[in-house]
């Protein structure tokens, strides 16, 4: 005998098609709120995809459950805006979902967002700000929606970072000149720094003399910008470890 799993009908996609996402961890955030508004869950199918020859990332979420088919692709054109947007989906699940919006971000009013500014100045654990917002409030809302809430924050915070990185390359091509630094970048085609790499006189210097041992080391997405920070470093004679070589590096 044949064996059909049932498919349940569609789950609108209002609120996600017209979407644009900063970077991945905001994606991931965002799409979570909407997913648990839905009564369901998402993650990331895998690893993100980077498609050399078109300069896109695509990522993948699906739904929690096992065996379910319901998937949406994003997808971030590093030509043009690097926003993430919605590009393909299959909105359907082979499970029931109970839409429940008691948990979701239309709950969040401007006093209570206010509250989470407020404790954001004291914590950034989005565990117990949702705790603390649930008693004093009275709701039920699930930490997804209040992480994606400090993800926002967040984004406004550092909303125009190009007047840093003007900042920062003018630095930089100065010290190029009066205090012979080794100094490279990288500009997008929006006019935007990209990446970057530097090393001064010193740090020249002690790379010749103590090349014996160097220590690279990558953080994860831990700036705003979610890119990570190259550090290498060298040991010297006595002991003592020094930077001498920095980049900014693309994710």
């Amino acid at each position: 005998m044949e064996c059909h799993k049932k498919e349940f009908d569609e789950i609108s996609l209002e609120g996600l098609k017209d979407k644009n996402y900063n970077d991945r961890e905001e994606l991931k955030q965002g799409v979570r709120a909407w997913a648990c508004a839905h009564g369901f869950r998402v993650i990331f199918e895998t690893r993100e995809q980077s498609l050399k020859s078109e300069m896109t990332k695509v990522s993948v979420l699906v739904c929690s459950k096992k065996e379910c088919s319901f998937f949406l692709e994003f997808r971030s054109n590093q030509k043009s805006s690097h926003k993430y947007t919605l590009s393909r989906s299959w909105n359907k699940h082979n499970h029931e979902v109970v839409s429940n919006f008691s948990v979701g971000a239309l709950e969040i009013t401007p006093e209570i967002l206010q509250n989470i500014k407020e404790f954001r100045s004291v914590t950034e654990d989005a565990v117990k700000i949702t705790k603390s917002i649930n008693e004093k409030f009275q709701k039920n809302l699930d930490v997804h929606v209040i992480r994606y809430q400090l993800s926002k924050l967040k984004n406004e915070e550092y909303d125009h970072p190009t007047e840093d990185a003007k900042n920062l390359i003018e630095l930089l091509e100065n010290d190029k000149h009066k205090r012979k630094i080794v100094f490279e970048k990288a500009i997008n085609a929006q006019n935007r720094l990209q990446n970057f790499c530097f090393m001064t006189s010193r740090m020249i210097d002690l790379t010749e003399k103590f090349a014996d041992v160097l220590i690279m080391d990558t953080t994860f997405k831990t700036n705003h910008f979610g890119m990570p920070l190259l550090d290498v470093i060298c040991i010297n004679n006595l002991g003592k470890s020094y930077t001498v070589f920095v980049a900014m590096l693309v994710c």
